[in-house]
């Protein structure tokens, strides 16, 4: 019986989300953040079509070859995203009451475009 859904090369499903918003940052020489992720968010998706850092939090602020110390409900910290490459995370859930989480992206040596789909 035929699967209804994409296989990977090892013949596997992939990962179904329902998506419901989708943004797209520039990526360029300087930090840029994304608009606000909804509250009700539970799955966050990102993608870039360049080698790029990331980084999570209510004002984050996205650095090139730093990765930081964790600090819960403030930020995660900036993380190497290569291009091409989906990472699917959880949204956090520590969310200080009254803010909102952002994703903040910087290049890692050429601009380009980095996905954000929301997913619940």
């Amino acid at each position: 019986m035929p699967s209804r859904f994409q296989l990977d090369a090892n013949g596997n499903p992939g990962m179904a989300i329902m998506p419901r918003v989708c943004q797209v940052v520039a990526v360029s020489g300087s930090s840029a953040q994304s608009a606000a992720l909804d509250v009700n968010t539970t799955i966050i998706r990102l993608v870039a079509t360049t080698n790029c850092w990331v980084a999570l939090g209510t004002n984050p602020t996205a650095q090139q070859h730093a990765v930081t110390t964790t600090q819960p409900g403030v930020s995660l910290g900036s993380f190497y995203l290569a291009a091409g490459v989906v990472e699917t995370w959880a949204a956090p859930s520590a969310i200080p009451a009254g803010s909102a989480w952002k994703v903040a992206v910087i290049q890692d040596t050429a601009g380009g475009y980095l996905s954000i789909t929301e997913a619940q």
